[in-house]
């Protein structure tokens, strides 16, 4: 007799079972350091390259650690973390844990 779980849909068709996943862990990737601001100036940015990331839907963010005045923008291929603060740089090292649905 096998044991587990599965899900089935009005038809009776198996959706999720125990051997599928709702999502798959991508990797974990650091947000660096980010120089301040410049006084009148466009905020500061790195891009955090995740190869075959896609804003298709498909795909999502955990994100781990202090991130004040960091913003983060979702990329086709990276993600792009924005520092607007004026006075000191993002050191904060916060963590993007990245999957996949």
């Amino acid at each position: 007799m096998a044991y587990g779980l599965e899900v089935r849909n009005s038809s009776n068709q198996v959706v999720v079972t125990t051997d599928t996943r709702l999502a798959y862990y991508v990797g974990s990737y650091t947000i660096p350091t980010i120089p301040a601001r410049p006084p009148l100036g466009a905020p500061t940015f790195v891009n955090i390259t995740i190869p075959g990331y896609s804003t298709d839907g498909t795909w999502f963010i955990f994100i781990r650690g202090e991130t004040l005045y960091v913003g983060i923008t979702e990329f086709s291929g990276y993600i792009e973390a924005t520092n607007s603060n004026y006075f000191a740089a993002y050191t904060g090292a916060a963590v993007i844990e990245v999957f996949r649905g």
